[in-house]
Order: C-alpha cells, then sequence, then structure tokens
C-alpha cells in the first residue's frame, strides 16, 4: 500500500496544452479535372508539375480555418490533405468542416473520402471511406463513375470566343460529350502541368442539383443536399459540418473509424449549366472542430492520474467520462468509457514512453515506463 501511494503521489500527470493546428497541415496531392477555373486557383506558371501545384495549394489553405479558393474543376477532380494529429471521432457529434464558397442558390457539391493511418507511416495510403452525406441514397446518383477527359488538340485564339466542342470526355457508362469553354475564362481548362492525353477521374456521382428557373432566360439554382459534403452550405452553416460516424466502406457499411489523419474532396457532380459553365467543388480548407488545443481547469473530470505501472493506467474520475488517449504528435491510440471512481485500465502493448490522455477539454501528460 505504501508504495502505491508513492507511486500516486511522485507520478501526478500535469496539465498539457497541445500546440497543434486544428486545420490542415499538408497537402498530399492534387489533381482537378478541366474547368473554368483551372490553372487559375491556384495559377498555373510555366515548369510546374504535380509536385508544386500541390505546394500552390497547401500554401492558400494550410494553417487557415477558410483559406484561399481551390478549384476542383468539373466531376472527379480532387485533393488529398492531412493534419499534425488526429481527428477523433466524437460520439454524437460533428468532428470537422470543410469550406468552400457555397451559398443559397449556388451549391457545389463535393464528396468527402476519410482515411485513418493504419500503418502508422503517415502517408494517406490505407483505405479510404467514403462520408454517406444525404444523396447518397437517390436512385439517380451513380456509385462508381468513371469519366475520362480528353486534351483539346488546340486552344482557340480568340480572346472573347465561346467554343462549344472543346473537351471531349466519355465515361464508363456509355456516354460521352463535350466541356465547353464560355467567354468569360479564356485560359485553357486542361491542367497543363500534365503532358497526358487523357486522364480518368473515379468516384461516386451524384444526382444533378441545377435547373433554370426562367421561361425566357438562363436563371440556373444549384440546391444544397441535406448534409454531408463540401461547397455545399454556405461555411457559416452547421450543415457544412461533417461526422465521421457517416464514413462507409466500399459496400455500404459504417466504417466504425474511432478517428481519421487524412481527407479526400472530390467534386460529386458532373453537370453543366448554360452560361455559368460547369459544376465545379471550391475547397477552402478543413477545421477540426474539437482539437486538443486548450486547458479548461474547471471541466476537469480527472480527481488524479497515475503513469502507467506496467500495463495499467491508475485514475480517479469524478464521473463517468470518456477518456481519449493520444500519442504525441496527436495521433489517437485508445478510446476509454469509464465510471466515477478508482479505476484501471489496460494499456498493454503500447511501447514505453509520453502520452496524452485528454478527459473532457483537460489534458494530461503520462509517461509508461
Amino acid at each position: 500500500m505504501k508504495r502505491l501511494c508513492l507511486l500516486i503521489l511522485c507520478c501526478l500527470a500535469t496539465a498539457y496544452a497541445w500546440a497543434g493546428s486544428p486545420y490542415v497541415s499538408r497537402v498530399f496531392e492534387f489533381l482537378p479535372a478541366p474547368g473554368q477555373f483551372v490553372n487559375t486557383l491556384p495559377p498555373y506558371e510555366s515548369g510546374d508539375n504535380a509536385a508544386s501545384m500541390a505546394q500552390k495549394v497547401q500554401d492558400r489553405i494550410a494553417g487557415k480555418a477558410n483559406g484561399s479558393t481551390v478549384s476542383l474543376g468539373g466531376f472527379g477532380g480532387y485533393v488529398v490533405v492531412g493534419f499534425d494529429h488526429a481527428i477523433a471521432n466524437a460520439p454524437d457529434a460533428c468532428d470537422f468542416k470543410v469550406y468552400g464558397n457555397a451559398y443559397t442558390g449556388n451549391a457545389e457539391p463535393g464528396v468527402i473520402a476519410v482515411m485513418k493511418d493504419e500503418n502508422g507511416n503517415g502517408l494517406p495510403d490505407d483505405t479510404w471511406y467514403e462520408i454517406k452525406g444525404s444523396a447518397h441514397d437517390s436512385s439517380a446518383t451513380v456509385a462508381n463513375y468513371a469519366i475520362t477527359y480528353y486534351r483539346p488538340s488546340a486552344e482557340n485564339d480568340a480572346a472573347t470566343t465561346a467554343v462549344e466542342q472543346y473537351i471531349a470526355w466519355s465515361d464508363n457508362r456509355g456516354g460521352e460529350g463535350w466541356l465547353p469553354k464560355n467567354t468569360y475564362h479564356q485560359q485553357p481548362y486542361y491542367p497543363q502541368w500534365t503532358d497526358d492525353p487523357s486522364y480518368t477521374l473515379s468516384g461516386t456521382r451524384l444526382l444533378d442539383n441545377g435547373h433554370n428557373t426562367s421561361e425566357t432566360g438562363q436563371n440556373w439554382l444549384l440546391d444544397a443536399f441535406d448534409y454531408g459534403y463540401a461547397d455545399n452550405w454556405a461555411n457559416t452553416s452547421e450543415k457544412s459540418n461533417i461526422d465521421i460516424e457517416w464514413a462507409v466502406d466500399a459496400e455500404g457499411n459504417p466504417a466504425r473509424l474511432d478517428a481519421i489523419h487524412f481527407v479526400k474532396v472530390y467534386n460529386g457532380i458532373h453537370q453543366h449549366c448554360g452560361w455559368i459553365g460547369e459544376s465545379s467543388t471550391e475547397f477552402c480548407g478543413i477545421e477540426d472542430l474539437h482539437p486538443i488545443d486548450a486547458v479548461d481547469e474547471t471541466a476537469a473530470d480527472l480527481l488524479w492520474v497515475g503513469n502507467p505501472a506496467g500495463d495499467w493506467l491508475q485514475l480517479c474520475l469524478a464521473r463517468r467520462s470518456q477518456l481519449l488517449l493520444y500519442r504525441p504528435d496527436g495521433r489517437l491510440l485508445r478510446r476509454f468509457e469509464a465510471e466515477a471512481g478508482t479505476q484501471r485500465l489496460d494499456c498493454s502493448g503500447l511501447p514505453a514512453g509520453m502520452y496524452l490522455l485528454k478527459s473532457n477539454n483537460f489534458i494530461y501528460k503520462i509517461i509508461k515506463h
């Protein structure tokens, strides 16, 4: 008994403020589909390649709640981003917000996929799980849709001329057509940093959301879906928030992820709306809605916590709580549901080192010997 008391008194965990960012820290990939804002958001310059364009996207959005606009072009255009920590799947709450430039009557929904760093190598090379939004179950939504875009043989020289048959496309369902060039955006729409004569993008094609409300002209409205997509609701709306609990596997089964490390956003709409052009998802960043970035001593649930002795973490709780155990880099390792009173939590399998234990908004630094 005397030895146990000494352990608790000498190894009390200390409060610790996480210094990471709740926003995107890195852009891994950026490949837009052809579109009227491609090569301008961000701007292409001679000599750019895939890596330098991804860096330009990173410069526009990293470390910011709502950075500069990035265009994903037409259907399938995408960006893959990561964070300096894990975004935890909090119970009964949305976990992150995706920023775009949607407003009432101008929704250009992007499909969202999430990934947990299962192999721990810091790269988005594990399994993607798609966020199942409200439009996924529509009979007009097409799963496993793929579209191939073909580089135009020449660019028009006239500065203000529209080109109806500009970029050819074909899909995996027998469809084919043209992406027009409008008079408002005259730069090349095909990504100029690739030499490929064609490329294919795939994903879930959502039902068309645009309709012309005018009988004599073209007054286009692009309706928002209820929830679950990027660039779908205004950034100030809670409907632009995303719950990791909505993630599903390739068969549509719940993924049940406790946390994620990477997010992919791609344009889920393949439609052309007259004079306003193709629907093109715009992306401005992501925010973790409950990051480890604050210490609130009035909210502490733990009366004391001792460093793990062997495979057991000893603590005493003032009330029933959910506890989250993180690595120092913010990656979520374990989730515990613990009752009030003295508890022993199993930490077997964890190597010796420092960990962070979060209870409510209070964070403790613990050492496993």
